[in-house]
């Protein structure tokens, strides 16, 4: 449920923007929508990752110690993982400002053309870019593999262990 509830959100609040928005090059909406959009989509994918990791953990721990109890709560790590999830995602909406297309001609003003854009250098976009993949994608995925690899290793000796 928790992935769905995730997935949902990009499908109803990020999805439609995005595509407006890659379309027609303008942000036609709000600085709040701006801000929130982002965030919004962000702190799913972030969430959409940290479940998946968790429920990997799961079932290492289920296939390799089968007999232990679970050692935390469903609960209690979901709104773990949503708050973590906020917590990474909360730089960007404090620094995105919509951004008017310049013009040269004066007093013409138009709302073709805004950019939802970060108030940062480009050197630390690109800095917060790399921290970002390797945390959402490079991290989660070693975790995965390792611990998927590990879960083959064991059932492949367990298997070979019953015949």
């Amino acid at each position: 449920m928790n992935l769905a509830i995730a997935d949902l959100l990009i499908l109803l609040f990020c999805l439609p923007l995005t595509v407006v928005n890659d379309v027609t090059k303008t942000f036609w909406f709000s600085a709040v929508f701006c801000k929130s959009v982002n965030f919004i989509n962000n702190t799913s994918v972030y969430v959409s990752i940290m479940s998946l990791v968790f429920i990997t953990c799961e079932r290492w721990r289920a296939i390799t110690y089968p007999l232990k109890s679970p050692f935390v709560r469903t609960r209690s790590v979901i709104a773990g993982i949503w708050l973590l999830a906020m917590f990474l995602s909360s730089p960007e909406p404090v620094t995105l400002h919509l951004a008017g297309a310049p013009f040269v001609r004066p007093n013409f003003t138009t709302k073709w053309g805004t950019r939802c854009k970060e108030s940062w250098s480009e050197e630390f976009q690109m800095n917060y870019q790399l921290v970002q993949t390797i945390f959402s994608f490079v991290l989660p995925l070693l975790v995965i593999s390792v611990l998927c690899l590990h879960m083959v290793r064991t059932l492949h000796f367990s298997s070979c262990n019953l015949t």
